[in-house]
């Protein structure tokens, strides 16, 4: 091949490639990542980019224009990460109750943006809003929001947050030892649209194994890694004094949006969404699988947690509803609920099991 045929080649490689992303980029969800496709924030730290189809001009994955009758607080697995638009959870409830439901969840958000949040969700007067804790890592993302926007620290004096706290903890995660080449695959994943694509094919047409890394579940549905349990295992350990300080930030923020609401006329519930880890665990155990012990910790951890959590806001009267249960029965009817990729998040039905509780909390509102 001649030299120049050989440059001519490359080029027009160079130019599908970049026309492939780009239509990636516009009109599918891709690439995947928490962070993919978001912009800075002065004070939430990111939002997602409104030139991004399905976004609107505040960062948020919503279609409909005009007031909302339901405001849904959440981080990704509000947002809906792993589904289009029409398939996350607040999507799913608007269907149900015809009625148009905004959703401000967006990847890595945590206790104090739902508190940032709540005042712009109150301005809408909506008829109710509804918060999605998912306690695995809401707490821990305190400390990243904190130490990531100054505006937490200077502004915000009415929440102690102990900045020397947060450092501790972020030096700790530097230590951490990960693998470089690891680190490539993720940041290729989550910002480059194309290799996102190979890499979401690959992963659901490989044959799933349990190894050194990770468990295979729910009859080859998906796997758990190990990595994934341990940290959020540390997320949910409540002896850990991070999270401790966390805790607190999180009942000062259901206190404060209890009290808001009933001054404004509007309902509001808190959803708790489980860890996949604590969905699958009962089932293993029932078929008597062996488990790391940081598993059987994380269990704990999170059941502890929850405990905590709910019973502080049955003191305030706070509606409230797990959706443990729903998934664990949604799972033993042989239902896939999560992608057979290494991820948290589930999958359309575990999305729609997430929109009936939303449902029923909704129902619970009306009917009192």
């Amino acid at each position: 091949m001649r030299k120049g045929d050989l440059i001519t080649l490359l080029l027009s490689v160079l130019i599908c490639c970049f026309v492939g992303e780009l239509t990636l980029r516009k009109y599918t969800h891709y690439p995947l990542g928490l962070f993919s496709n978001t912009v800075s924030h002065p004070n939430l730290g990111h939002v997602m980019d409104s030139a991004l189809l399905e976004i609107d001009l505040s960062g948020f994955r919503n279609n409909h224009v005009g007031k909302p009758d339901v405001v849904a607080l959440g981080d990704s697995h509000t947002y809906g990460f792993n589904v289009r638009s029409e398939e996350s959870w607040p999507s799913v409830l608007g269907k149900k109750l015809g009625k148009h439901v905004y959703n401000y969840g967006v990847g890595g958000y945590g206790v104090l943006h739902y508190d940032y949040l709540m005042q712009d969700a109150v301005h809408l007067r909506p008829e109710m809003i509804l918060v999605a804790l998912y306690l695995p890592n809401d707490l821990a993302d305190v400390c990243t929001l904190a130490l990531a926007s100054p505006y937490w620290f200077n502004e915000r004096d009415d929440i102690k947050i102990d900045r020397k706290l947060c450092i501790d903890h972020q030096n700790k995660k530097k230590l951490a030892n990960v693998a470089r080449s690891r680190k490539s695959k993720s940041w290729l994943k989550e910002n480059v649209a194309i290799y996102s694509v190979l890499f979401d094919w690959y992963a659901k047409i490989r044959p799933l194994k349990s190894d050194e890394h990770g468990l295979v579940v729910g009859g080859g549905e998906t796997k758990i890694k190990y990595l994934k349990i341990r940290k959020h295992a540390e997320n949910m350990d409540m002896e850990q004094p991070h999270i401790k300080m966390s805790l607190n930030v999180l009942k000062l923020f259901i206190s404060r949006a209890k009290a808001l609401v009933d001054s404004s006329d509007i309902d509001i519930a808190v959803l708790l969404i489980p860890s996949k880890e604590r969905v699958y665990y009962d089932q293993l155990m029932t078929k008597k699988t062996k488990l790391p012990s940081i598993y059987h910790k994380l269990v704990l951890n999170e059941d502890m947690l929850k405990d905590e959590v709910s019973r502080f806001m049955d003191s305030l009267k706070m509606p409230h509803a797990d959706v443990l249960p729903s998934m664990q029965k949604a799972l033993d009817s042989s239902q896939s609920l999560y992608s057979v990729v290494d991820d948290s998040h589930p999958i359309g039905m575990g999305y729609q099991i997430y929109a009936e509780k939303a449902h029923e909390l909704y129902q619970e509102a009306v009917d009192k």
